[in-house]
Formats: C-alpha cells, sequence, structure tokens
C-alpha cells in the first residue's frame, strides 16, 4: 500500500514512471469507431469506444473543440425519460490499482445546474457476489449550469480488486454522472476524463490517436467505408459451392469476438452480385482473438479461383467485438 501512495504531481510522475498514466482508454473521446452519433434510445456502447451509457433513452455524440486545451473533444450526454446522463467505463487490467488509491478526474459542464454522483463496482466476474459497491454516492459535486468545471475524487481500491470469482472477466466499473431527478432534456457535456494511481490529479495525458485507436480495437473492431472498398483477397473451393476469406485484426483482441457483417460483395462476381450478411447467405467463425475466416457456402462459384471481399457502401461493414 505504501508503495503506492502519491502526495505531490511530482511522487505521481515518479510512481507511474515511463508508464502511462491514465488507466481510462480513450478519455479524450478521439476514437469512435461506431460512429459519432448522435444516436437515440441506446443502452450499451452507441458512439465513443469505451464508453458506455448505463441507461436507454439518452443520446450521445462526439463533438469538435470546446474547452481550454487543445486538441480535446467531448461526449455530449442528453437525458431524456429518466432524466440522468451518466457515462462508465469497464476497466480490465486493474492490478496497478488493486490495494491502494487511485484518483478520478474528469472537466464538465451542464445545462442545468446538478449534483454529480460517482460509484466504483468491483467486479468477480460470474461466480459467487459478481458486483461489488467500493464506493456509491461518496461524494456529491454541485455543478453550476453554463461553464466548464474540473472535478476529482479518490477512493483506496481494496487489494482484492482483480481476484476472479467462478468464470468471466473481473475488473473494475467506474460509473459517473448527474444524480437522479434531473429534468429531461438536460445535457451534460464530458472532456479529459482520467483515472490514475495515487492521490493526485495529474494534468490529463494526451496520447497519440493511432496508440488511442489501438487500445480500443482490443474490445472492438470496425471495418466500414462510405465508399467501395476492397477489404480481403479470398478463393473459392474446388467443391464450387463455397468461397472464403481470412481477415486479421490489428491488435490481438481481449477474446474470441463475437462477430456481425452487413452487404458484403465479391469481385468478380462469381454467379453475380454477392451480398454477404450474417442472417440468411453468410457464415462467419472466429479462429481465436487474432483474425475471423468469412465463408459463404450457398451457390455455384465454378473453378477455384482468387475473390476480392469488398466493401460496397456506406451499409456495409464487418465488426468484431470483445467488449467487457
Amino acid at each position: 500500500e505504501a508503495m503506492l501512495r502519491a502526495e505531490t504531481p511530482q511522487e505521481q510522475f515518479n510512481l507511474i514512471g515511463a508508464g502511462r498514466r491514465n488507466v481510462f482508454i480513450n478519455g479524450d473521446f478521439s476514437v469512435a469507431q461506431r460512429g459519432a452519433g448522435p444516436t437515440t434510445g441506446i443502452s450499451g456502447y452507441p458512439t465513443v469506444d469505451r464508453w458506455i451509457i448505463p441507461l436507454s433513452g439518452e443520446t450521445t455524440q462526439q463533438l469538435a473543440n470546446d474547452r481550454v486545451s487543445t486538441p480535446s473533444k467531448m461526449l455530449k450526454v442528453t437525458a431524456a425519460t429518466n432524466g440522468y446522463g451518466i457515462i462508465r467505463q469497464m476497466v480490465e487490467d486493474v492490478s496497478t490499482l488493486s490495494g491502494g488509491y487511485a484518483t478520478l478526474s474528469f472537466w464538465a459542464k451542464t445545462s442545468t445546474a446538478n449534483n454529480f454522483r460517482v460509484e466504483f463496482q468491483q467486479l468477480f466476474g460470474s461466480g459467487g457476489s459478481s458486483t461489488v459497491s467500493i464506493i456509491d454516492d461518496a461524494d456529491y459535486w454541485k455543478v453550476p449550469d453554463g461553464g466548464w468545471n474540473f472535478y476529482s475524487i479518490t477512493v483506496y481500491l481494496p487489494s482484492t480488486l482483480g481476484k476472479t470469482v467462478g468464470t468471466g472477466s473481473p475488473g473494475l466499473s467506474v460509473l459517473f454522472g448527474p444524480t437522479s431527478g434531473q429534468p429531461n432534456g438536460n445535457i451534460v457535456y464530458y472532456s479529459e476524463v482520467q483515472l490514475e494511481l495515487g492521490k493526485v490529479a495529474t494534468p490529463f495525458e494526451h496520447r497519440s490517436y493511432g496508440e488511442e485507436l489501438a487500445l480500443c480495437q482490443r474490445y472492438y473492431y470496425k471495418l466500414q467505408a462510405a465508399a467501395f472498398s476492397y477489404i480481403a483477397m479470398g478463393h473459392t473451393r474446388t467443391s464450387n459451392l463455397s468461397l472464403g476469406f481470412m481477415i486479421p485484426f490489428p491488435v490481438e483482441m481481449r477474446t474470441k469476438p463475437t462477430i456481425a457483417v452487413a452487404n458484403l460483395d465479391t469481385e468478380p462476381p462469381v454467379g453475380g452480385s454477392i451480398p454477404q450478411n450474417n442472417t440468411t447467405s453468410g457464415n462467419y467463425s472466429t479462429k481465436n482473438n487474432t483474425g475471423l475466416i468469412l465463408t459463404r457456402t450457398s451457390g455455384t462459384y465454378g473453378v477455384e479461383q482468387p475473390v476480392m471481399l469488398l466493401l460496397r457502401n456506406s451499409t456495409s461493414f464487418v465488426s468484431a467485438d470483445a467488449e467487457l
């Protein structure tokens, strides 16, 4: 425990050393593989990577720069029927946080004055007591309407953090945002969200877009383009009844992901144009967390020959989901 304490910014930097300070991924909201939004009435991961909207009936959108530092983006959450504007991140790697102090910090502004709450949940996996609140509603911040304000809170995280009970993925869930009872239509903007070791909130750590994207792609990867685009080469099989493509992931994913595909074509169009989707004429499988095999087993394709797989338009995609 003593080794994890830091009382000053200098001690904090010395503690972390050359490693990365921000435990959160995409704390600047720069990566949005699912799209920038807005999306309405969707809980889960609707827009920016790694950030969950816990409640349905809310709208999220990634917006352009509007804060004190550059380049800073922000996440906009509009409360609807539930009257909230809460966001949440699930942290997989908690090895450095176990048995020590951690500090959450962020910038926020709202259209209506609010109280903010914070909750840290310890996740044990699917066996036994799967979720235990470490700290819930530990502090309320009065948030004036209109302008940006900086908020931080320090908590002690137990040494059992990251221990698995049964099966599943142990870790940490951090949830924060306005308290209940806020007016519908209330808008909350978040920027520069950071979770770090120690008792001191240090300046936000800006990582390059490439590094942030690679971190996000451990959990989610999507191939999509606005127009015609080749994505893989495959071949027809000698049985004349199937064709297959292998698509490697840019980084190794957290676990074997769930795959979704829609409106893919092949070239040359063996047997005509061949739209590929995950409900009728297409099949897919993941051999491991490093890539996927995409096949089609209906139709007649002629002799064995190379075939290109392509995205037809903005409705075409291949995605792999390994979120916590």
